[in-house]
């Protein structure tokens, strides 16, 4: 690390953080700081972990919680409640960097980030960014006929419960309808052979 920082020319570089777990927030945050003024830093906030470690923001590993405050009774019972306090302080050293472009997949995302607890400063710069819609400018001119075909339904991602695994493998068993759709899974992670 301090081979690196002293050998790094930082003029003109843009940096992504695309997450921080296991990294040292503070050797991050100082890496950051050199950069500040003479880079892009951009902070990809894909999940939730600027408000807790439990990145989905499900207490219990279960229930939606939307980040209350650190002081709530929810994080009193929750799993990660006294965790929560000392990576939110550590996440601080991050996320109060001044020159950090903050960049959210949704406008529900940004929105819970302003609304619930969170260490991103409201007046930070903001940017939202929805992920890649694959669109095929050639299918809008041409009429697909689907009569002799299923329709197919895709779970895209990691087959995790967070993630709605759950309900769209419950989908795939219902028979009245299972058999005019053709079910498929594009991720990784064990999924079980039906």
């Amino acid at each position: 690390y301090n081979a690196f920082i002293e050998a790094f020319d930082a003029t003109n570089v843009t940096c992504i953080l695309h997450h921080v777990f296991g990294f040292d927030t503070k050797k991050l945050s100082n890496f950051l700081k050199i950069l500040k003024g003479k880079s892009n830093i951009y902070f990809w906030v894909h999940d939730y972990c600027t408000s807790c470690i439990s990145y989905t923001l499900l207490r219990e590993d279960l229930h939606q919680c939307k980040s209350p405050s650190l002081n709530s009774i929810y994080c009193e019972f929750c799993i990660y409640g006294d965790e929560r306090k000392r990576h939110t302080n550590s996440m601080k050293l991050i996320t109060k960097i001044s020159s950090i472009t903050f960049v959210y997949p949704s406008k529900s995302a940004y929105e819970n980030a302003q609304e619930g607890y969170s260490t991103i400063p409201k007046e930070s710069k903001s940017i939202i960014l929805p992920h890649v819609k694959l669109k095929d400018p050639k299918l809008r001119k041409r009429k697909i006929n689907t009569r002799h075909h299923n329709l197919r339904i895709a779970f895209i991602g990691s087959p995790v419960h967070h993630k709605g695994w759950e309900e769209f493998n419950l989908l795939t068993k219902i028979p009245k309808i299972s058999n005019c759709i053709d079910w498929y899974h594009y991720g990784k992670g064990v999924v079980p052979k039906t």
